[in-house]
């Protein structure tokens, strides 16, 4: 297959972008007989530039696009691409596809890049957008920024939402900040966001989180440990540094036996963080070395029971009982220490 695309446009500059793919299918070579290079491609590219983010699913590795889908023109930007495919043997089992991108700005280098995207456990080689295991992984570095980076995500969705997670992983290192991080810590915008791993049976939920963090660029504080920072301070300026972790639990149950329920629901968290704070206490900086640290603890339940009618004239829940707990632990220190106990209980 090839691809060509020429324009003159009100841009007031030329560009072109020359795409060519060539795919083997299930006739191409077989490679340590377990994988089969199933095709290869590339492009140049010139005054074109590539859309940010790219409008292309992380299994679409056989479908053709447009040039103009995926870059815009950008005056002075010319770019390099190859393309290898690969699969198991059987079609089902891996699809993946790698690309090396080589970025050109004004005559100079300005980035290098390699992307890995594929599906696993495809049961249908043609519908690769639905396998249930997708993952994608990119390194760049970027020459005039000195800019290394490196991020990459799996997710997994089996027997149509039984089992469903996302784990994510990214790495920076430039001048001026760095990280290393897995996971997301910040679950207010997105509430997928860091959840490791979900059980949604027919007689419970299940959520499992993680994260952790090390670095000079965190945009804030897990929410959690913003509570225990607002009890001695007024927060710390701009970006953070340091190094932060927490996992969380939940689990939710609604049984239903005749026209009795009940309801039963669990949860435990844990954050903890060495923070970079440039602030005083007593005349004394906070902390030890300007490192401050904070933790938090919390543990919890419900559970409630009663009768659930349905009878024409009368229907709803009926609540014959319940009893709930919630207990916790806050820390912050030295310089000053926090320390703040909760336990709640009902009947």
């Amino acid at each position: 297959m090839l691809f060509l695309e020429k324009h003159l446009v009100t841009v007031g500059f030329r560009y072109f972008g020359l795409d060519a793919r060539v795919m083997f299918g299930d006739k191409g070579p077989i490679i340590g007989g377990m994988l089969r290079w199933t095709g290869i491609g590339g492009g140049f590219y010139w005054n074109l530039a590539q859309r940010t983010p790219i409008p292309i699913g992380i299994a679409a590795m056989d479908k053709n696009l447009a040039l103009h889908e995926v870059l815009t023109p950008s005056d002075g930007t010319a770019s390099l691409k190859l393309e290898v495919m690969m699969s198991s043997t059987d079609g089902k089992v891996l699809n993946a596809l790698g690309t090396i991108t080589i970025v050109i700005d004004d005559g100079s280098l300005h980035s290098l890049s390699i992307n890995v995207k594929g599906v696993m456990f495809a049961t249908d080689p043609a519908a690769l957008d639905e396998a249930p295991a997708k993952f994608e992984a990119t390194i760049e570095y970027v020459f005039p920024d000195r800019t290394f980076s490196a991020d990459a995500t799996v997710s997994i969705n089996f027997n149509e939402g039984l089992v469903t997670g996302q784990a994510t992983m990214s790495i920076l290192i430039s001048p001026d900040a760095w990280h290393f991080k897995i996971g997301e810590f910040s679950k207010s915008t997105d509430p997928n966001l860091g959840t490791f791993l979900r059980l949604n049976a027919t007689i419970a939920t299940i959520d499992l989180s993680a994260y952790f963090y090390v670095g000079n660029d965190a945009g804030s504080i897990p929410e959690r440990l913003q509570e225990v920072l607002a009890q001695i301070s007024d927060g710390p300026p701009g970006e953070v540094s340091g190094v932060m972790m927490g996992a969380a639990f939940e689990a939710k149950s609604n049984l239903k036996f005749l026209v009795f329920y009940l309801n039963l629901e669990a949860h435990a968290s844990f954050d903890l963080a060495f923070i970079d704070i440039t602030k005083e206490c007593a005349d004394r900086d906070m902390g030890v070395n300007k490192f401050y640290a904070l933790g938090a603890i919390n543990v919890g339940g419900s559970a409630s029971f009663g009768l659930e009618l349905d009878l024409g004239f009368i229907e709803g829940r009926f609540e014959a009982g319940s009893i709930s707990f919630d207990a916790g632990m806050k820390y912050g220190g030295p310089n000053p220490t926090f320390m703040e106990g909760v336990d709640k209980s009902k009947f």
